[in-house]
């Protein structure tokens, strides 16, 4: 079987005749998930793409969805001996492992009537899915003899595996990916027979073609729907225990018309080709769904719809569906009005790939956009009631940290346009430009990197290390991942105020908030009453100038400084309202010509009778104001959090890695003072 040879390549009309084959569709737990991608879970359009494609020949298909099962009662058996190979491949082989034996038993046993089905399909959508998969089937193959199959996006990390393994009982591992190789690969595990034990093949050994309006519309059916059916405020008590049950609960279904990217930015495996429904075909499946399952809320996963979204968008309105989605898109290219006319379609979310607030960066990536473009499509978007996710790239190789302040900056400067923020440090895989020819972006490759924590679930398996010719080791770049991902969060989340509230915008809080709400305006104020907090309008004004707070120290930096304090905390008063509410305390920079910058930390103070700082830790920003003329607007840019600035010999210069490159004498240039709330009268 390993070396079948296809030479069909469209799909061919269904030829079976004889008597349903039923299948059983696993999906299987992923113990790596984030709880919050499993607490709003929606059913996968992977599985109901295949049931769709398989029942022309014959199959019907059940699914059962073993990763929220688990969620909702976790396995008494240890998932963490997964990892450990020796047992895994020895349990695999036929030495049974003790631990296991307990975990197999306990995930088995989750399925209704395991042993009534003729088939069994494992659905592999993560590589974090992988041992578990292989240990399902194996342990269902052992109790009832069913052939079984795993197919998904990490097919050939898996056949890798488990073949190094010696995993005997998974008996197909495949890749395939259209509704012709599908029905191939499922053909050729009807043919073998029960109870077989031998190493898995992969039948397809040639790309075999369907044309983009044959692809099915995918079967959900084959679900419990009403186990995805919820409301997210009432799954998610914080913040929300507040939560009055008004927003109500709903089902919203994935579904793509887009196959591919014709665009190939350099870190990416897509790139190439972009094929496309036609947008009759399009409408058609959407209002089969719709009417079959009572859904009017669709999370479309195309790589990027710019260049069919005014066409769908027109086709949606001529057919009057009234259903909301969303979608990917690019920066670049994109007109002005193409985003009010996809409001008017009902789209309620977009997630773009801005990546980096950096020109430099930007061109590296070969983005095909510029920090502008993000910012007027963001804004655009905003001002349509579109709910923006932007996803960010920082620290792809070359990146310093003035371009990664150029991002920060960025995000905070239009983070009340911005949902939700995914920042993601850049990982290396081979199947990318980059990869294929790292000399090219002047780094070396040096192995395979080793993942942990939630990187487990976030980056790829496979991906890879490098160092920078002319900059980073390895080493060095890796120690700047995780800080760069949380400067962009904290930009965003400063940038944002009370509107953080939601600081995942989860799809379900964006079909549920703009299926009750026409506005973000009205949807924010109703999140944060659900907090039990006061919204937005119930907030009252603070009089800057009667009830400003009052400098605490130095206790008397005399009469100059005072007044300068004053006309500064007046400017920076709505920025501190927005990210303090009504505590306001914090630490001031002030200098002379006027700028400020304020912000939450700690100031080590000298104690010689006229007190200077010794140290200053930034951990919050708060406000700022930097003149537009100011050489200290690009100098400096964003402090960065968690910085620790020094003043020792009256200087303020940089230290701890934070921004400030160039010395400023205390008492001359600038000046440092604690404040907090007047003193009742």
């Amino acid at each position: 079987m390993t070396g079948l040879r296809l030479s069909v390549v469209r799909d061919a009309p269904a030829v079976h005749t004889g008597p349903p084959r039923s299948v059983l569709m696993v999906l299987p737990p992923d113990v790596d998930a984030p709880e919050v991608n499993r607490l709003h879970r929606f059913p996968p359009q992977g599985p109901a793409l295949v049931a769709a494609a398989i029942a022309r020949d014959g199959f019907v298909t059940r699914a059962v969805d073993i990763e929220l099962s688990v969620f909702r009662r976790p396995p008494a058996a240890d998932p963490s001996v997964l990892d450990d190979d020796a047992a895994l491949g020895a349990h695999l082989r036929g030495d049974r492992h003790p631990g296991l034996e307990a975990l197999a038993a306990d995930l088995v046993d989750r399925i209704e009537a395991p042993g009534d089905c003729d088939l069994v399909a494992i659905s592999l959508d993560r590589h974090t899915q992988i041992r578990v998969s292989a240990l399902i089937a194996v342990e269902l193959k052992r109790r009832y003899g069913t052939p079984s199959i795993l197919g998904g996006v990490n097919a050939r990390a898996a056949h890798a595996l488990l073949t190094e393994l010696g995993a005997l009982g998974v008996d197909v591992v495949t890749a395939a990916a259209t509704p012709a190789e599908i029905r191939y690969a499922f053909g050729v595990l009807r043919e073998l027979s029960p109870g077989r034990l031998a190493l898995p093949v992969e039948p397809i050994t040639e790309a075999r073609d369907t044309p983009a309006d044959e692809w099915p519309v995918p079967d959900f059916g084959i679900y419990r729907l009403d186990d995805y059916r919820y409301d997210p405020f009432a799954v998610t008590p914080h913040p929300f225990a507040a939560y009055d049950g008004s927003v109500g609960g709903a089902l919203f279904l994935p579904y793509h018309f887009t196959f591919e990217c014709q665009y190939k930015c350099t870190f990416c495996q897509n790139g190439g080709t972009q094929g496309v429904k036609s947008m009759g075909r399009v409408v058609r499946d959407l209002a089969e769904m719709s009417e079959r399952w009572g859904v009017r809320d669709f999370m479309l996963f195309d790589t990027q719809i710019n260049l069919h979204a005014v066409d769908f968008s027109r086709a949606l309105i001529d057919a009057r569906l009234d259903l909301h989605w969303s979608d990917s898109y690019r920066v670049m290219p994109s007109r002005d009005g193409d985003l009010t006319l996809m409001a008017r379609a009902g789209c309620v979310g977009l997630t773009l790939g801005v990546e980096s607030g950096s020109e430099k960066m930007l061109k590296r990536m070969i983005k095909g956009h510029r920090p502008f473009h993000a910012t007027r499509v963001i804004r655009e978007a905003h001002r349509n009631e579109i709910m923006v996710r932007a996803n960010l790239l920082p620290c792809f190789p070359g990146e310093t940290r003035e371009d990664l302040r150029d991002t920060v900056e960025w995000t905070r400067e239009n983070a009340f346009a911005i949902d939700d923020l995914a920042p993601s440090s850049f990982y290396l895989v081979r199947e990318s430009p980059i990869g294929d020819d790292p000399a090219r972006f002047g780094i070396t490759v040096r192995g395979q990197r080793v993942v942990d924590g939630d990187y487990k679930f976030r980056k790829q398996l496979g991906s890879l290390t490098y160092d920078e010719v002319g900059g980073m080791t390895w080493e060095e770049r890796q120690a700047t991942l995780r800080p760069a991902e949380e400067m962009l969060r904290q930009a965003w989340r400063e940038g944002r105020g009370e509107r953080a509230v939601l600081d995942s915008m989860q799809p379900a809080f964006i079909f549920a908030l703009r299926r009750r709400f026409a506005t973000k305006d009205e949807a924010y104020t109703a999140a944060l009453r659900f907090t039990g907090g006061p919204s937005p309008v119930d907030h009252p004004r603070r009089d800057a100038s009667a009830a400003a707070p009052r400098v605490l120290s130095p206790v008397d930096p005399g009469d100059g400084v005072t007044g300068r304090f004053e006309v500064a905390l007046r400017e920076a008063m709505p920025q501190l309202e927005r990210n303090l509410g009504h505590s306001l305390a914090g630490h001031m920079v002030l200098f002379d010509d006027g700028d400020f910058v304020c912000f939450g930390g700690s100031v080590g103070w000298s104690d010689d009778p006229s007190p200077a700082p010794r140290t200053l830790s930034i951990d919050n920003m708060l406000a700022y104001r930097f003149g537009e003329t100011s050489t200290r607007r690009r100098v400096y840019g964003r402090l960065v959090p968690g910085a620790a600035l020094s003043v020792s010999g009256d200087e303020l210069t940089a230290a701890g890695g934070a921004a400030w490159s160039e010395p400023l004498r205390y008492g001359r240039d600038f000046h440092v003072l604690t404040f907090g709330p007047p003193r009742p009268r």
